[in-house]
């Protein structure tokens, strides 16, 4: 019995970071095996030179993926103007695809802070029992 196989989906990934040295290792990682499992530093890219990486993947189907760009760790990842990360790159794969991203910042390796507040009201409920479970605390948020 002869079973068939289709042919694999050719993708290319394009980065153009003109502010990177030509050397820089950059890496690419994704929300598949094939784009690492969201590995910040195991799917490297090729430099094409001018400011220019290349990767280039095959996926057995159709799908759905998210991706990001890193110098090799989560504390160094494509960034906005304002040093903050950009959010995944998004892409429906149905067939052969080049995609081309420019990121012209980065994380610049610290953790970042976060800021905000909880709005509304926090009720802490302090070692809490119930049947079958063991003493627990519970917090409780309630929306304004």
């Amino acid at each position: 019995m002869i079973l068939f196989q289709a042919p694999a989906i050719h993708v290319t990934f394009d980065l153009s970071a003109p502010t990177l040295p030509e050397t820089t290792s950059v890496y690419l990682t994704g929300s598949t095996e094939s784009l690492g499992s969201w590995n910040p530093g195991k799917l490297k890219m090729e430099a094409e030179g001018n400011h220019h990486w290349r990767k280039e993947i095959d996926l057995s189907q159709p799908i759905s993926i998210e991706y990001k760009y890193t110098l090799g760790s989560w504390q160094r990842e494509g960034a906005n103007a304002s040093g903050s990360p950009l959010p995944n790159f998004r892409a429906n794969i149905t067939g052969d695809t080049s995609l081309h991203d420019t990121i012209t910042s980065w994380t610049n390796g610290q953790t970042r802070q976060i800021q905000g507040q909880i709005t509304g009201t926090v009720r802490y409920h302090r070692a809490m029992k119930g049947a079958g479970l063991k003493d627990r605390d519970v917090i409780v948020w309630l929306p304004p």
